[in-house]
């Protein structure tokens, strides 16, 4: 981890593009990934509906995700809840894309 609290997760072309990805960090954490294209977003691995692993879930139009359990569909961008039935937003984190490496801002 940096002094600016990012921690290194992978090479950028390590994460498929569009389909989600669980990484563990280096506290024990799981959080999901999404590649889109040269953009990466970090949240919750837990759907905080059901608690089922949002990378088991996939990209169903720009930017949005939904769960495999219970079709709840979240902004990767900021967390929102765009369709029920989950009421909570995915936490999110910052990440950024340095010499070709994802990186991550831990909490």
């Amino acid at each position: 981890m940096n002094e600016f609290g990012f921690e290194q997760l992978a090479a950028l072309q390590d994460f498929p593009d569009g389909l989600p990805s669980s990484v563990e960090l280096e506290s024990g954490e799981q959080v999901c990934i999404v590649r889109l294209g040269d953009e990466v977003f970090a949240f919750s691995e837990d759907c905080p509906h059901g608690e089922t692993p949002m990378s088991d879930g996939e990209i169903v139009e720009d930017y949005i995700i939904e769960c495999s359990m219970h079709c709840s569909q979240f902004d990767v961008r900021d967390g929102s809840v765009v369709e029920p039935p989950a009421q909570e937003p995915l936490t999110t984190y910052d990440t950024k894309i340095v010499d070709g490496h994802v990186w991550i801002r831990v909490h």
